[in-house]
Order: C-alpha cells, then sequence, then structure tokens
C-alpha cells in the first residue's frame, strides 16, 4: 500500500510538472511557478533525485523566460550535479548545453566554451543526434566570439553533416549565415556572399522569414565592408520591408498560443472532477496531445524536426519517454525524443565521472 500510495505521489507530480512547463511554453508565469515548486517538493520528499534534477531545470527554464537570467543559472547549477551523481547522461547534457546558452547571454565566452565542450563529450556518448549537432554549433559560434576562426568552422562543418543528413533546412541555414559572418571577420567577402546567399535561398525556398530576414543583414554588412553602398542599402531595404511580415507572424503565434491556452485550459477545467491520484494519467494522455499543438504553433521556423538552435531545454516526461521541450527567447519552441538505449546508457556511464568548473577550468 505504501508503494502504490508513493506512485500515485510520483504521477502527480509529473502531471503538475507537464502542466508548469506547458504554462512556461505558454508565457504564463503567475500559473507556472506553483506548479514546477509544488512538483519539486514531492521529488524531493521521494528523494527522485532524477526528476528533483527535471525540476530545477524546469525552473531554470521558467526565469531564463522571464529575463532572470541569475535565478536562472541558480536553479541550473542545481540541477546539474544532481544528474552528475546519478549518472543521468541526459540531464547531464540538457544542463551542460543549458548552461552555455546562459553563459553567453552573460557574454562569458570562455565559462560558455567549457560547459559546451563538456556537453558535446557526454554528446558522443549518448550517440549522434540533432541535440549533438545543435551544441556543435554553439560551440562554432563560442568560438567565433573569440576569433578562433579555425576552430569556429571545424565545428560548424562537423554540424552541418549532421543537419544535412536530418535534412534540417532551419539550421543547415544558420551554419551558412554564420559561416558568412566568419568570413566577414576574416575580411574574405566573396566566400562570405556565397554562403550568404545560399542562406538567403534555402530560406525564400521553405518561407523561413526569420532566415530571410538575416540573411538581408548578414548581405547588407557584406556589401558595407566592400563599399558597394548601392547593394548594401538595397539589402537594408529588403531587411525592413520584411520585418512587417515578421511582426505580423509574431501577432500571430501569440493568438495561436492564447487559443492553445484555452484549449489547455479546457481539458483541465473538463478533469477537474477526476481529482483522486491515480486518475491523473488520463491528464497526462491530454497533456501529450495538447503539448503537440503548442510547439506547432509557438514558432515555425524553430519547429525543424526538433532541432533548436542556441535553445534552452525544459525537461519533461512523456507517458513513453522522455521528451525535451526547448526554449530560447521569444519562446522558440523544439521538441526531440530522446530514444537512448539503456545498454548503451549503461556503457557510456561507466566511463562518466562528475565535471565541476573548476575541473573544466583545468582543462582548457
Amino acid at each position: 500500500e505504501l508503494a502504490d500510495e508513493l506512485n500515485m505521489h510520483k504521477e502527480y507530480a509529473d502531471a503538475i510538472l507537464k502542466i508548469g512547463n506547458i504554462y512556461t511554453l505558454l508565457g504564463d508565469f503567475s500559473k507556472n511557478s506553483e506548479l514546477l515548486f509544488q512538483a519539486l517538493g514531492i521529488y524531493e520528499k521521494l528523494n527522485d533525485k532524477e526528476f528533483i534534477a527535471y525540476a530545477l531545470s524546469s525552473i531554470a527554464a521558467s526565469y531564463y523566460e522571464q529575463n532572470n537570467l541569475d535565478k536562472a543559472l541558480e536553479y541550473e547549477l542545481k540541477s546539474l550535479p544532481l544528474s552528475q551523481e546519478i549518472n543521468d547522461l541526459d540531464g547531464i547534457s540538457r544542463s551542460l548545453s543549458n548552461l552555455g546558452v546562459m553563459y553567453g547571454d552573460l557574454k562569458d565566452y570562455e565559462k560558455q566554451k567549457l560547459y559546451y565542450r563538456e556537453a558535446i563529450r557526454i554528446g558522443h556518448q549518448i550517440g549522434i543526434d540533432l541535440g549533438l549537432a545543435v551544441t556543435y554549433l554553439n560551440y562554432g559560434e563560442v568560438n567565433s566570439n573569440l576569433d578562433k576562426l579555425d576552430t569556429s568552422f571545424y565545428y560548424y562543418n562537423k554540424a552541418l553533416l549532421i543537419f544535412k543528413e536530418f535534412n534540417n533546412v532551419r539550421l543547415i541555414a544558420d551554419v551558412h549565415l554564420l559561416s558568412s559572418q566568419n568570413y566577414l571577420k576574416m575580411k574574405k567577402t566573396e566566400q562570405g556572399l556565397t554562403h550568404a546567399q545560399i542562406a538567403l535561398q534555402l530560406g525564400i525556398e521553405n518561407d523561413l522569414l526569420k532566415t530571410i530576414h538575416r540573411s538581408y543583414k548578414v548581405l547588407h554588412e557584406l556589401y558595407s565592408s566592400m563599399g558597394d553602398m548601392d547593394s548594401a542599402y538595397k539589402y537594408s531595404l529588403l531587411q525592413y520591408q520584411i520585418k512587417d511580415s515578421l511582426d505580423l507572424e509574431s501577432t500571430l503565434v501569440k493568438l495561436s498560443q492564447t487559443e492553445m491556452k484555452y484549449e489547455f485550459e479546457k481539458v483541465l477545467q473538463e478533469n477537474k472532477n477526476k481529482q483522486k491520484l491515480k486518475e491523473y494519467k488520463y491528464i497526462i494522455f491530454s497533456i501529450a496531445s495538447i503539448s503537440v499543438f503548442i510547439l506547432l504553433v509557438s514558432e515555425p521556423d524553430f519547429w525543424d524536426a526538433g532541432g533548436f538552435y542556441n535553445a534552452l531545454s525544459i525537461p519533461t516526461s512523456d507517458v513513453s519517454g522522455t521528451v525535451a521541450l526547448g526554449t530560447a527567447a521569444g519562446l522558440a519552441v523544439g521538441a526531440a525524443a530522446a530514444g537512448l538505449n539503456h545498454q548503451k546508457k549503461a556503457e557510456a556511464v561507466k566511463n562518466h565521472g562528475t565535471v565541476t568548473i573548476d575541473d573544466l577550468e583545468k582543462t582548457s
């Protein structure tokens, strides 16, 4: 009976963690905070370290979305050592990548580099996937910020190979734009123009408005550096013209999120009378189905076969496995199923020890 009771508490915590994360995705921070901290409290009573770490990361992501970077760092730094303690490679990878994003926002590129590099090491143990490729891309960008352009190109190319394998057009274009900016730094404008034009073409062919907007911006910078002010002016005009379309898209996204919030709360209301803990499985299935729609409307340019560039990862668990819900500025959302084979995970765990920022700095 005690085991059944504990299991019901676990199901309840899992359900409200999902609900809290969905409210984070919907930008309703008045409702998500109580739920996330309530879930955390239950996991702590159950001494479930894996889900304590998940809840802490979820709270960190909530603070991040509210632009409270200090609190986001505080909770993600609490999550990481718990995942390390139980050798949860998915959790470790999530926290390391998230910390890389946060330190990048602080422009602490050296520390960002250390966290991304360790995330890459863990990613190699888990296996090749889009998440690892995104970390390659982020690591390439931080090296670019540190003017280590050879290293930057190396990781951009590694990311590009995987993005092409997954046919992720959005992120393929990102690689070309970032490569173009590297060439601009090197004053190799012809190579820069080639990459920027490739990105622009991919954006046009696939209706990726943000990719098109960024391509115009980079092309303006390239032509300005060449002294071709007519071409620079042309792309500057195009950049501002497409901004109207981006503003309209942003408005439509907000309307869709409001609609999804209404549908989501309607499901919760329908289940209001189902308050027995054992019946939360029904709510979990309802949440899982709604989550898909929320993800699809949140940010079309970022919804690309699970890819999310430079994004924060919110952990949550599906009925059949783990799903990482990515968020970044403006609620850029992506999703990736974690299909880690248990045997592979066990083998990887044998080779993994805990790591602190001090350990990382010793090897930099």
